[in-house]
Formats: C-alpha cells, structure tokens, sequence
C-alpha cells in the first residue's frame, strides 16, 4: 500500500512538470493582441535596426571565437582596446547630435563609422585616448563618400572634430596594426571580403538616415526609453553571415560588425522583446520586405553595410 502511494505521488508530481513545461512554452508564443491591446494594423514596427537578443548575444560572444582560420578576433583586438573592452558608450546627448547631423548636413543620406587607431601627439593630449587605441569615427556619409565634420567621442564621452588629416593618418594606422590580423580570421577567397583586389576584414560601416532616424530618435522618443546612451559592442558574424535581401546582398560571413544596445539610466539594458506590445511590432516588422531573404520567407536583420564590399571612394586630405 506503501509503495503504491508513493508511484501515486510520482505520477502527480510528473504530471505538474509536464504542464508547467507546458505552460512556460505557451507563454513564450505570444500572439499580438494577447496583453498589449494592439493589432498588426495599430502597431508601429520595430526599428529596421532592430536585433534579437538572441542574435545580439551570439555576435558578440562570436568575437571571442575561432574564426574561419580558427583564429579568434578578439585575441588581436584586446591589445588595443580600453581596459581591454570591446564595448564603447556614446551618452546620449552625443547620440542626439550625431543623429541631427546625418538630418543636416547637406547631401549627408546616413551615417558611417569607421574604424581607425588614435596617434597621441602634444597638440591632442585634451582628448581622452589612449595611444593606438581602436576608436570609432562617425561621419555624415552616402555610400560613396563622408561629408561634413568627423567626430570622435573619446572614453569620457566627450566629442571632438577630427582633422582630415588626422582622420586619414588614424585609419591608415588602423589598417597597419590592426587590420592585417584581422584579416586573418576570414575567408580569403570570400567575394564580400575583397577590397581592391585582395582581401580585408571590416573597415567601416554605412546606415542609412531613415534608420538611424528610428533608432537614434524615433524609437527613444516612442518607446519612451529612459535614455543614458549606447553601448556600441565589437562584434562577429559566424559562418553562417547574414542573409542576403534586396537591401543588401552580402553575406559578411565571420566579419567584425558592431552591435547597439540602448542604456537607461539606471544602466540597465533596455530590449524590445520585454515591451507588451512586442509581438504585434514584430509581425508588422516582419511584413517589411527590406527585412525578408531573397526568395525565401526568413526575417533578416540589419546591422548596416560593411565595407568591403560596400566603401566609400578615397577622399585624400584637404587640410
């Protein structure tokens, strides 16, 4: 009787895992509509900039993986990064001025960031670099050329113009140092890779206005995020790349790209997937062919358009 209450108790207690699991799976299909009190029709899609947490996650963790040689990106990297991060934070009220800028500046059609190595001479010693430290530089751009101003935002968050002639000698410094090992972790003979006949890793890369609109402005504003800045974070494509789209048709496979996460002031991560209404914003996402694979249904992210095979011309300094 003993051993027949306790087989009893065990059935139970299977049955109450089962349907926990059961629920817990039906809780993550979400349909639109089930808690937000939106439709697809109501929704305002999620930014074309968006990324899931998932895919965010699975880049970034990439850069500290073996590449396509099986040679690991980061281990090249960690050298000439602060405190040895690949996370840089651009406060908000910079991200604000770069977004106006892209608006402003004539024939500016988005934004490029190129990656380049700072050279500390006495004249810049008000910057807060460190000497071959990897940076960002944010330009006004179309696909073929930079406009305007170049910025720098150094690691207190300041913003600096930057000289094209200091821009031109920070880049070739960049493709010196850095880029050569880089280069390493991917695929030689990959089309996408190829820069002016021979093969290179990432040198910079261009988004497009009305996306840097959505996710510089449009989306804090909407979302009401409680917005401190961006953590902008060294990345890698696997072997699988991206997709190819209608937008862009390269694959990037094993590539550096850089990933955005918005920062609250409280210093938490904000993310989509935790808004009530992120399933019906998903589903009108979704419908954008700009976010399909060509000839096929899967949805494709856009983490802006690498160069190569996407560079600007040459622009020789005019100091």
């Amino acid at each position: 009787m003993k051993n027949r209450f306790i087989q009893i108790i065990k059935v139970i207690a299977f049955c109450l895992v089962i349907q926990s699991l059961f629920n817990k799976a039906e809780a993550q299909d979400c349909a639109c509509g089930d808690t937000s009190g939106t439709n697809d029709d109501d929704a305002r899609a999620l930014p074309k900039m968006w990324v899931s947490k998932d895919s965010s996650k699975k880049w970034i963790d990439q850069l500290r993986k073996p590449g396509y040689s099986g040679l690991i990106k980061y281990d090249y990297l960690k050298n000439y990064l602060f405190n040895s991060s690949p996370t840089y934070f651009i406060p908000a009220e910079q991200i604000y001025f770069l977004a106006d800028r892209v608006k402003k500046v004539l024939q500016s059609k988005g934004l490029r960031i190129t990656f380049a190595c700072f050279i500390a001479t006495s004249s810049n010693t008000n910057i807060d670099l460190e000497d071959n430290q990897l940076i960002l530089l944010f330009s006004p751009a179309d696909k073929d050329r930079d406009y305007g101003q170049t910025y720098v935002i150094d690691n207190s968050g300041q913003r600096f113009i930057v000289s094209k002639t200091d821009k031109q000698n920070w880049i070739t410094q960049y493709e010196k140092t850095v880029l050569p090992n880089l280069t390493r972790t991917i695929d030689s003979k990959e089309k996408d890779n190829d820069y002016d006949g021979k093969p290179s890793d990432t040198r910079s890369i261009y988004y497009e206005k009305k996306r840097i609109n959505q996710a510089f402005v449009e989306e804090i504003r909407e979302a009401k995020i409680d917005f401190k800045g961006f953590k902008i974070t060294l990345a890698a494509y696997d072997k699988n790349g991206k997709r190819r789209t209608n937008y862009d048709t390269h694959q990037y496979r094993y590539r550096m790209c850089l990933q955005f996460d918005y920062v609250r002031n409280d210093e938490t991560t904000f993310y989509f997937e935790d808004l009530p209404d992120f399933c019906c914003r998903l589903n009108k996402w979704l419908k954008d062919p700009d976010n399909r694979e060509i000839s096929a249904k899967n949805p494709v992210v856009d983490n802006g358009h690498l160069c190569p095979a996407n560079c600007p011309k040459f622009q020789a300094p005019t100091d």
